[in-house]
């Protein structure tokens, strides 16, 4: 399955420091859930409030694929260090994820099993015991 994980953020929030420990793509292509949904493409945004910014959720039947904003406080980003930023991704993302998920009917793929193993590999990712393994690479 294809699974995407990418950010549209603000520089303060730094996303891609709190990210990078996830190859959620590699992770997830060799896995096959069935051919009712083949693409998931999840998208954190951490803009400026300002902006106006709204969750967007898409389904593409043409290549059975879902893309999902999942929407951050830049605010919160700003102030908080890496290893809360790492667990307010997971928090997020695997609260909004099978929320938008399960209200698709998508027959001939297992929502259960693919979201039980996106839960395992975002859990461990983020905040798992090498999680922390970047933070030394990016100024707080």
């Amino acid at each position: 399955m294809d699974v995407f994980l990418s950010s549209d953020f603000n520089w303060e929030a730094k996303l891609d420091h709190a990210t990078r420990v996830l190859d959620t793509q590699h992770h997830f292509e060799s896995l096959d859930y069935g051919p009712g949904l083949a693409g998931l493409r999840i998208i954190l945004n951490c803009r400026n409030p300002e902006l106006g910014h709204k969750q967007r959720v898409r389904f593409t039947k043409a290549d059975k694929t879902l893309g999902i904003d999942v929407m951050l406080h830049l605010p919160e980003f700003i102030r908080v260090p890496h290893a809360q930023r790492r667990a307010i991704i997971a928090r997020e993302v695997l609260s909004e994820v099978p929320k938008v998920l399960r209200k698709y009917a998508l027959p001939d793929f297992d929502t259960e099993g693919f979201l039980a193993e996106l839960e395992a590999h975002i859990t461990d990712g983020l905040l798992g015991p090498d999680a922390d393994r970047f933070d030394h690479l990016c100024l707080p």
